[in-house]
């Protein structure tokens, strides 16, 4: 019978400004305590560079405790030397790692596992040296899936090289205020007619993850099961006052978007506009679907875009207004959620949503009142020669004429913000990405 468990621990210093810190501890086994193998881990890992177009790259490691035992053999040799002599062993190892982010959807990274290649042998004068380990992977990220590849060598036993290439897809769904469920899938070959299929559940929300894996070897392994392992994952912390604001509108706005729909039966809750094309109908559940699953994921910014993308071809939908303020709440753009909030208000038919976001409008300028009685940094004061919502107002034109094809007018408004504001982050990633569809 065998048996593995995992418990671990991660806690962002200064909410990761300076990095992250961990400890785990693995332990596994083999029908109890016949053979038993325990691993405690350190871990540390933080940015190290990061670049205005979106480039970032992280550095972390890991020390680790290896601690192996056996219980007693029944029928052992009384001259066994192995199983008569020391029945636990215990060493030091190391990992580090490197991961590399780049145009905004892709990630490569490095490992370099038991570093120090450790001697595990129970015996005296034995070699059970642990081989050191490359793993080099590509990840394609998107808003709601995962498209990952891994090649990875160590030597064999015989001292060839034993390589494994791994490819893994993961797709989640998420389903607002009930939380996200994913499905993913993996498959691996290798050296030594290696062959595993794994498939996997998950289901998380703001608190809480449950994961579910199966792994099965093929061709190689007889008369297995394969193999079934469960997660929980928790997440502590107190949310900051504008993510408990976050929260509470969102969660508000989609409660009361369901019961207008259900009176008014409107496509989408919110909106009163008139007949719509099935072709442009499906364009604008498509882009407020999108923004609302960018919302939920933390991509403020992507949902802005989407937002403006439709409200571009339909100034009066309520609902893309909404979205927009929400994210822009979640960027502390107060002035520019605020716009959004107010067009809201504006294009709204339905009471009670007016009613609601007249409270949310309130709020918003609490936080934005809190905000302006922090310092602010003169390099910040003397860098922006307009107004910060002056600011966001023409980035989301450049946006704009970005989606509508108007590339050179997109670029100008780039330009001009980054004249007032140099090192303005958005600003620089959108002319690196117009200069690499529109070379000049």
């Amino acid at each position: 019978k065998l048996g593995t468990s995992f418990f671990g621990y991660a806690y962002p210093l200064k909410g990761g400004k300076e990095g992250t810190v961990a400890g785990a501890l693995n332990s596994f086994s083999l029908n109890g305590d016949l053979y038993r193998e325990n691993t405690l881990y350190v871990s540390y890992g933080r940015s190290v560079y990061s670049r205005a177009n979106g480039a970032d790259l992280f550095f972390g490691g890991t020390l680790k405790y290896l601690y192996s035992s056996f219980g007693s053999f029944k029928g052992a040799a009384p001259n066994d030397p192995v199983l008569n002599g020391s029945s636990s062993h215990n060493a030091l190892d190391l990992d580090l790692g490197l991961l590399y982010r780049f145009l905004t959807h892709y990630q490569v990274g490095m490992q370099l596992a038991h570093i120090t290649q450790p001697n595990m042998a129970f015996g005296r004068g034995d070699s059970d040296q642990l081989p050191m380990a490359v793993k080099l992977g590509l990840n394609y990220k998107s808003l709601i899936s995962n498209l990952a590849f891994q090649l990875e060598t160590t030597r064999g036993p015989d001292g060839q090289a034993d390589n494994k290439f791994t490819t893994a897809a993961e797709r989640w769904f998420p389903k607002s205020f009930v939380g996200d469920f994913a499905v993913r899938g993996s498959f691996g070959v290798g050296s030594r007619e290696y062959k595993q299929v794994s498939l996997g559940l998950s289901y998380r929300n703001r608190r809480m993850q449950v994961d579910y894996g199966f792994a099965l070897p093929m061709g190689t392994i007889e008369s297995t099961a394969g193999t079934h392992r469960m997660a929980l994952t928790f997440r502590f912390g107190k949310p900051s006052e504008q993510e408990e604001t976050l929260e509470m509108l969102a969660e508000t706005l989609a409660n009361l978007k369901i019961k207008f729909k259900e009176n008014a039966g409107n496509m989408v809750a919110g909106i009163s506009s008139g007949t719509i094309s099935s072709e442009k109908d499906a364009f604008i559940r498509e882009r407020l679907v999108k923004a609302e699953a960018a919302v939920k994921e933390g991509r403020y910014r992507e949902a802005v875009n989407l937002a403006v993308s439709v409200v571009d071809i339909e100034p009066q939908m309520a609902s893309a207004w909404q979205t927009m303020g929400i994210a822009y709440l979640g960027m502390e753009k107060f002035g520019s959620s605020l716009y959004a909030w107010n067009k809201a208000y504006e294009f709204e038919k339905s009471q009670a949503l007016k009613e609601a976001i007249r409270g949310y409008i309130k709020s918003i300028k609490q936080l934005e009142a809190a905000s302006r009685k922090k310092q602010i940094k003169p390099a910040l004061i003397d860098r922006a020669t307009l107004p910060k919502e002056e600011l966001d107002s023409m980035l989301d034109r450049g946006v704009n004429y970005y989606i509508n094809g108007e590339l050179d007018k997109a670029r100008e408004v780039f330009e001009r913000v980054l004249q007032a504001d140099k090192e303005n982050v958005e600003a620089l990633k959108a002319l690196r990405r117009l200069r690499e569809e529109q070379p000049r």
